[in-house]
């Protein structure tokens, strides 16, 4: 198989996406270096103990880039191949610039695996949030339609690992930091669902940002874009799907009636209008339905057929775990769990959700690591829909000072407290919403063990 990596590629990073790496040069019989920024991880071992394996380098990003470009050149080193969570920025990447040796990701490995395979065809997603609820949605549908499909990229598998057994089509959640090292993935449907600010602590702006999640779109045949979130998008792409909520779109075959909470769907394949009833999916608030509705347009550009079975399979989804999931009802109040939502765009999707599909008061849970994130978009928010506030973790002082004065609120030291406080500021008939606007990792090791948290003292609660 011909990568056009050179002889001598450098894995840099040797965790989960690092040692997909490693597999799969294993699989093409591919010899390598390693580098990971850390003195000892769990790969390092792996590394070491491979044949394959030229030389493993702890502590790879310190020094200077002279020091780092004379490691390159008596390596011989060909290509650069950067896990997501490593930043290509600083003396390692300025010397292998300086080299013109090649910088990519996985992503783009995979691309260059499967543009050998003319059978193959992705689908792929990307946007603040939303995305694994879109990517795993769309894979279960179709791969209760049949289809020979597989799953994967920021999501659950490594895209390297999809390929021991080749699928005709692949869905990607992609990231930014993926999408930073992807040059030539061919794509059949892309879509971007959303843009709103988060790892402001990785870029230098939020266009930057923005700019490495649209540039997906260049890469596919075919766009879906919702023009409510994506205003600036409306038109530019000639082969694009394009809907909103918040108007019917003459020229779109796809719209969503307010009155009836209907989607509508005008099919190509059949020529058949097939309708969706909202209230019946399982999946709570309005962002659900743009992610349906996405979801829906992917589809149908993907020549899916839709049947009875599979419009009841869609309304019986039960949605993503940490992501707006319904946890338990405590004397008639409903606690959900959106620990997923690790920026400001994520809560006030959520928000606005549940605010429109219902008439309960919100008390929210928020709070973490904000990534260098400015709070204060959360503030007419949180006056408008929410009965209090319960703050907790690195970022809660900042929270409550951009967006949090004048609410009933307090500031916890844990999840047992936040969950009884916002338990205590609760009436009959409200909500009580875990969605925290922040990464998990000041206080835990993943939003998913944040979430179960949470679930675990919802539980407790008599």
């Amino acid at each position: 198989m011909n990568l056009a990596i050179g002889k001598n590629p450098l894995i840099v990073g040797l965790g989960k996406t690092g040692l997909s790496c490693i597999a799969f040069f294993n699989r093409i019989n591919q010899s390598y270096h390693a580098l990971d920024s850390r003195s000892d991880c769990a790969g390092q071992k792996q590394a070491q103990q491979d044949a394959l394996c030229q030389s493993v380098t702890m502590n790879g990003l310190d020094g200077n880039q002279a020091q780092h470009k004379k490691f390159l050149e008596q390596s011989g080193i060909s290509s650069l191949i950067v896990s997501p969570g490593v930043a290509t920025r600083g003396a390692l990447f300025d010397a292998a610039t300086e080299l013109d040796i090649e910088i990519i990701g996985d992503i783009e490995l995979f691309a260059r695996a499967i543009n050998q395979d003319q059978n193959s065809r992705v689908i792929a997603i990307t946007g603040s949030n939303g995305k694994s609820t879109v990517t795993k949605l769309i894979y279960d549908l179709m791969n209760t339609a049949g289809y020979s499909v597989a799953v994967g990229g920021n999501i659950g598998t490594p895209v390297l690992d999809l390929l021991t057994d080749p699928e005709q089509w692949y869905v990607l959640e992609l990231s930014s930091f993926q999408l930073e090292t992807t040059y030539s993935l061919v794509v059949e449907v892309a879509t971007v669902l959303n843009l709103s600010e988060d790892h402001m602590n990785r870029y230098d702006s939020f266009q930057q940002y923005a700019d490495t999640k649209l540039a997906l779109l260049k890469f596919a045949k075919h766009q879906v874009i919702d023009i409510d979130e994506l205003p600036e998008l409306d038109g530019k792409y000639s082969d694009a799907l394009r809907f909103g909520l918040n108007q019917q779109n003459n020229n779109s075959i796809l719209n969503y009636d307010q009155t009836r909470r209907v989607i509508e769907l005008q099919s190509n394949l059949s020529n058949a209008v097939h309708i969706f009833d909202t209230q019946k999916l399982l999946i709570p608030g309005l962002h659900n339905i743009r992610n349906v509705m996405t979801v829906l347009a992917i589809c149908e550009l993907a020549d899916f057929k839709w049947t009875v079975e599979f419009k009841n399979y869609l309304y019986q989804w039960p949605g993503l775990e940490h992501r707006c999931s319904f946890v338990a009802e405590k004397h008639n109040v409903k606690f959900y769990n959106d620990s997923k939502a690790t920026n400001i765009g994520a809560t006030i999707a959520a928000i606005d959700g549940f605010a429109a599909t219902s008439d309960a008061k919100i008390i929210l849970i928020a709070g973490g690591d904000g990534k260098g994130a400015e709070f204060s978009p959360l503030a007419t928010k949180f006056r408008k829909y929410l009965r209090a506030l319960v703050l907790l973790g690195k970022d809660a002082e900042q929270i409550f000072e951009q967006a949090g004065k004048g609410l009933q609120s307090s500031i916890v030291a844990d999840m047992k407290e936040a969950v009884t406080t916002a338990f205590k500021f609760s009436r009959p008939g409200d909500l009580v919403l875990l969605s925290p606007a922040c990464a998990s990792l000041d206080m835990y090791s993943n939003f998913e063990q944040r979430g179960k948290d949470f679930q675990n003292c919802v539980e407790a609660l008599a």
